[in-house]
């Protein structure tokens, strides 16, 4: 039986999903080969659950996991694109979210470092922007309330 929970998070949003190991998508491919191909999932044993964190690529994520098989009640729209959120010292912590860390590791540059214990990528300022405008396609900096006070 595939099963698919949204877990909302301003930071860190992700579905966590599980089915059977010989489960297929409708083209026939191995399901847990299709999840291992996302760029931004992880497994936890204890829960034996998938938990996606990025699709990483430029079609609507909720279409990405339909196109799977696995279908949530909640729109990600306003979960897919990445988030700044202020670090200190002149730099960001930034979120990459739906958005999949590949894609946001390659609009960032060079200078990101990232950040395991908190998930994200730390970067400077003047990486986030050429002066112009924002570099990082899609980078929201005005994240909800909730999620400016953690540290």
């Amino acid at each position: 039986m595939v099963t698919a929970q949204f877990i909302d998070d301003p930071l860190i949003p992700r579905v966590d999903v599980t089915f059977g190991f010989n489960d297929k998508t409708e083209d026939g491919t191995r399901l847990v080969d299709a999840v291992k191909a996302l760029p931004s999932r992880t497994w936890n044993p204890k829960d034996k659950t998938w938990s996606i964190t990025g699709t990483g690529t430029t079609d609507h994520p909720n279409d990405v996991l339909e196109d799977l098989g696995f279908f949530i009640d909640t729109e990600l729209d306003d979960h897919w694109h990445p988030v700044a959120v202020p670090h200190g010292g002149g730099s960001y912590r930034v979120y990459h979210r739906f958005a999949g860390y590949d894609d946001v590791a390659a609009d960032i540059g060079r200078g990101a470092v990232w950040s395991k214990p908190l998930g994200c990528f730390i970067v400077d300022a003047t990486d986030l922007s050429d002066g112009q405008r924002i570099t990082v396609r899609g980078l929201n900096l005005d994240p909800p309330m909730s999620s400016r006070t953690s540290a």
